[in-house]
């Protein structure tokens, strides 16, 4: 799954067009009078893609569970309800005795147990999406071929390089 929110995308095919609020296209002359301004761009199926970004994967049991933390973790939870831990004081004396916690902790097992067990039957999810990192990339790439994605990467850096060279040597010759 790729969520392409924070995405840059490159040569995908892409459409400007003018409208109203309501997006219907106006016919107005490179958007001369036209409220709105549309752009869209698409990806079609059986495209090829090359996406850089962030990749994790989500649902399922990703390492073997550590069932006394989450039973004390859980626990901690539920002493902080005055509610819950209202239904497991039987004697209702206002306190949790012994026997009345032993039966809270087999509580806290059990429902820690099927948790861990519905976590276990969710299928895997493989998901590219934004690093949040402003420093990482996070590039959706609709080319054919790897190599004309390198070239272009490869030409934009040599125009950035030049245009920098022409930038400086304008400078130093003010």
């Amino acid at each position: 799954m790729i969520d392409p929110e924070g995405a840059d995308f490159i040569k995908t095919r892409r459409e400007v067009w003018y409208g109203n609020l309501s997006g219907a296209r106006t016919h107005a002359l490179w958007g001369i009078g036209a409220t709105y301004r549309y752009t869209e761009q698409r990806i079609l199926p059986d495209e090829d893609l090359h996406v850089i970004g962030l990749f994790r994967t989500v649902g399922g049991l990703r390492e073997a569970p550590d069932t006394r933390r989450e039973v004390a973790e859980l626990l901690e939870r539920w002493k902080r309800d005055p509610q819950r831990m209202a239904l497991f004081d039987r004697r209702r004396n206002g306190r949790i005795d012994p026997d009345e916690w032993e039966a809270a902790r087999r509580a806290a097992h059990r429902q820690v147990q099927r948790e861990q067990l519905q976590q276990a039957t969710q299928p895997d999810v493989h998901l590219m999406a934004d690093p949040v990192d402003t420093s990482r990339p996070f590039i959706i790439a609709a080319f054919r071929e790897e190599s004309r994605l390198i070239n272009y990467f490869y030409w934009r850096a040599a125009l950035s390089l030049l245009t920098a060279l022409l930038t400086i040597g304008y400078l130093i010759s003010r």
